[in-house]
C-alpha cells in the first residue's frame, strides 16, 4: 500500500498522461483527415489553408510525443520497482 499523498500524485499523473494520449490521437487523425482531404482536392479553393493547417499540426505533434512518457512511470508499480526490495 502507498501513502495516499504518493496514491494521489500518481493518479495525477496517470490522469495527465491519459489527457496528453487523447490529444495526439486527436492531433494525429485531424492531420490525417486534412491529408485526405487535400490528395482528393489538391487544388480546391481550400487547399492552401489546409496545407497552412496540416503544417501547424505536424509542427506540434512532437511537441505532445514527449509526454506518452508519463503512461511508463504511471505504470510502474511499487512491487516492479529493483529498488524497492532493497
Amino acid at each position: 500500500m502507498i501513502p495516499p499523498t504518493a496514491a494521489a500524485k500518481l493518479n495525477a499523473l496517470t490522469d495527465a498522461s491519459d489527457d496528453a494520449q487523447a490529444v495526439l490521437n486527436s492531433t494525429v487523425r485531424h492531420a490525417n483527415d486534412i491529408e485526405r482531404a487535400i490528395k482528393l482536392n489538391p487544388f480546391g479553393e481550400s487547399a492552401p489553408d489546409l496545407k497552412k493547417e496540416l503544417a501547424r499540426l505536424q509542427a506540434v505533434l512532437p511537441a505532445h510525443r514527449p509526454r506518452k512518457s508519463c503512461r511508463r512511470l504511471a505504470d510502474i508499480s511499487p512491487t516492479a520497482s529493483p529498488q524497492h526490495n532493497n
